[in-house]
């Protein structure tokens, strides 16, 4: 296959004649800071950190569940935490809504052996009654049905 060379046109050398441009420095405004990248997850139970971005988005997602621990020493007997999956509770129960199934905390520990026979430990009861869930006649009822409210609305006491 042969080329054929053809000479450039008058434009195309307009093009490759132009000086060059001179790069220009452009400077932020006065009082711009850079926004600061989001941190890497960490558990606040073991204070495992995401290594990667979708490890990332998982322990966010981990961290909005929250966990019901018996603990004695607290005034309810009732501890809050959020866990990933590198240390979630192995023994745990849910907790949901009859009406809609909205899912309430998750129950640890004797929390969840205590619930396996279908019924809610006492300190739980009081811990969602508190939180605006029906539990008088028996099955609960979320707060969105009791009460307008969601337990998500609270902020919770983490450890």
């Amino acid at each position: 296959m042969t080329a054929i060379y053809r000479e450039p046109s008058s434009a195309q050398l307009q093009l490759w004649d132009e000086p060059p441009a001179v790069p220009v420095e452009e400077r932020a405004p006065a009082g711009y800071r850079p926004g600061r990248t989001r941190a890497a997850a960490r558990c606040p139970s073991c204070q495992h950190r995401a290594a990667s971005a979708a490890e990332d988005a998982r322990m966010r997602a981990d961290m909005g569940v929250l966990w019901l621990h018996p603990d004695p020493a607290a005034p309810d007997g009732v501890r809050e935490a959020a866990h990933c999956r590198h240390c979630q509770p192995r023994q745990v129960a849910d907790t949901e809504c009859v009406r809609c199934l909205e899912g309430g905390p998750l129950l640890a520990d004797q929390f969840a052996a205590d619930s396996a026979a279908g019924r809610v430990p006492a300190e739980v009861t009081a811990w969602l009654a508190r939180h605006g869930w029906h539990t008088a006649d028996g099955p609960l009822i979320c707060p969105n049905h009791h009460q307008g409210q969601s337990y998500r609305d609270t902020k919770p006491y983490r450890t």
